[in-house]
């Protein structure tokens, strides 16, 4: 090295050291608002300058584990996948299938896109004195949960044709 290089390696040794310590205080407040609960993991990734699968490699490797309830969801579908897969689980299902009478919707509930009939779902069951009852409803049709509860709280009066108007579905008519 001669002495004209000196002040420009300098220069990059500095600016390297000044990277390195963005790069780690950018590292830290990823894995602070990991560890925080109800920060959204997407707005996570989309605020700093690294795609989301080297954000989420960032953590792994730190031994931050994965979102609680990503976690419980990834679990419960792990366990109805192996419950179904096996010879025994796949006869069962078979079986609940086959005692479980075939549905016929009415109208107002068969046309619904499937987003539609989400939404719909989703309105009837933030009323905290049917959603139990709902739930049950739910488990009880698990083919097409969402139609069945439809379906139910509009019997009962729980969705108006406000609420299908809302979701842009043509109402039930008395």
């Amino acid at each position: 090295m001669t002495a004209h290089d000196e002040p420009h390696i300098a220069a990059v040794q500095a600016a390297t050291a000044m990277f390195d310590q963005a790069r780690k205080a950018v590292e830290e407040a990823i894995f602070a608002a990991y560890r925080a609960e109800g920060v959204s993991r997407t707005a996570i990734a989309d605020a700093s300058p690294w795609t989301a699968a080297h954000v989420r490699k960032l953590v792994r490797d730190a031994g931050i584990g994965p979102d609680p309830a990503y976690a419980r969801r990834t679990q419960t579908a792990r366990r109805r996948a192996a419950e179904t897969t096996t010879v025994v689980g796949r006869a069962e299902h078979e079986a609940e299938r086959q005692a479980t009478p075939p549905r016929s919707d009415p109208w107002y509930v068969a046309h619904l896109t499937p987003t539609q009939a989400a939404d719909l779902a989703t309105a009837a069951r933030s009323n905290p004195d049917w959603i139990d009852r709902l739930q049950a409803v739910a488990e009880a049709h698990p083919e097409d949960a969402d139609r069945a509860v439809v379906a139910h709280a509009t019997e009962q009066r729980i969705l108006a044709a406000a609420d299908y108007q809302r979701v842009g579905a043509e109402p039930p008519t008395e």
